[in-house]
């Protein structure tokens, strides 16, 4: 990678260990992006990509991507930089469904040289609203785990039954309204109530809440970035609990043995739902498969939001302090 301002990736795609012209990728500025990260060095300000050929695969290239970040936030006392290279990729397709086309995406196993979409990320949606939307928690996209997701498009409801990529062919289901059992987290939307038995053994249910202002927060006993918010979470409960506000976590793993520990250290002054009711609430209704993830409900159980722009971190507070009455 060039050093100088005008930086730039060298890539040896024809693996004959040296770099040509021909192999010199440079950076380009990426849109400036105003969501809330945890990562420190922010966001990514430029990007380089190139592909990578393949053999014996159905596609020729594999698509890489580096990026960088601010100078400042990512340079380190011996004044290496970091990056961040992404090569996860995704096959994309168009459906003609009657007069409308719907575009689907599948995330590609590169090993296996295959898309299985009853365990791998999917997406799905009319053609004619643009690009799928891979925000976490966008109604367009899902996390298959041996199952198959059921998408709503418009007045269609979609599964993909199979993959050929040998053929570049795929298969779409159509199935009842009742088959589609997602919640989809837009501002408005009610949640359904369920009832679970938090890390204490106490029953509880997301119906107790009504009345109040709550927090979902979907954290997993694994997730770094999870434990680092629960102290952000303390500070807004004891901020915001007299103006009619509370938090419930929900457990989203199965060890409730490393989660119970991990909250008696932290000593969390919230219940957190764990059963697993509670985690086919999570995964199947809910979709989560982003940790942490927050949704914010209203005295009345309708989502206000499930943006990190407005209920994670600093923003957090803000949207609270604009919501509550004093």
């Amino acid at each position: 990678m060039d050093s100088s301002d005008g930086a730039a990736v060298y890539a040896d795609l024809n693996g004959d260990r040296r770099f040509t012209d021909d192999e010199r990728f440079p950076f380009h500025p990426l849109p400036v992006k105003t969501d809330y990260t945890v990562d420190t060095r922010g966001w990514p300000i430029s990007e380089s990509c190139f592909g990578l050929a393949l053999s014996g695969k159905s596609f020729r290239q594999f698509p890489s991507c580096v990026r960088l970040f601010e100078r400042g936030k990512s340079t380190y006392q011996d004044k290496s930089r970091s990056v961040d290279l992404g090569v996860g990729p995704w096959v994309t397709g168009t459906a003609t469904i009657g007069s409308r086309k719907i575009r689907v995406g599948y995330s590609y196993d590169l090993r296996s040289d295959s898309v299985n979409p009853m365990d791998a990320e999917l997406g799905m949606r009319e053609e004619s609203g643009g690009p799928i939307d891979f925000v976490p928690g966008s109604p367009q996209t899902a996390v298959a785990d041996k199952e198959s997701v059921v998408f709503r498009v418009g007045d269609l409801y979609l599964s993909t039954d199979s993959v050929d990529l040998k053929r570049s062919s795929f298969v779409l289901r159509s199935h009842p309204a009742a088959d589609y059992i997602r919640v989809e987290l837009v501002p408005g939307a009610a949640l359904p109530d369920w009832t679970f038995t938090d890390l204490s053994g106490v029953q509880g249910s997301l119906k107790s809440y009504a009345g109040k202002y709550v927090l979902l927060d979907f954290w997993t006993s694994w997730c770094a970035p999870c434990r680092a918010d629960f102290e952000d979470l303390k500070v807004v409960l004891h901020r915001f609990q007299s103006r009619n506000f509370e938090v419930l976590g929900v457990l989203s793993d199965t060890d409730e043995a490393a989660a119970r520990k991990l909250a008696q250290e932290r000593n969390l002054p919230w219940p957190t739902a764990a059963s697993p009711a509670t985690l086919d609430y999570a995964m199947k209704r809910l979709r989560v498969s982003i940790f942490p993830t927050h949704i914010l409900l209203d005295p009345n159980g309708h989502v206000v939001s499930a943006s990190d722009t407005a209920v994670r971190g600093e923003a957090l507070s803000k949207t609270l302090e604009a919501l509550l009455p004093r």
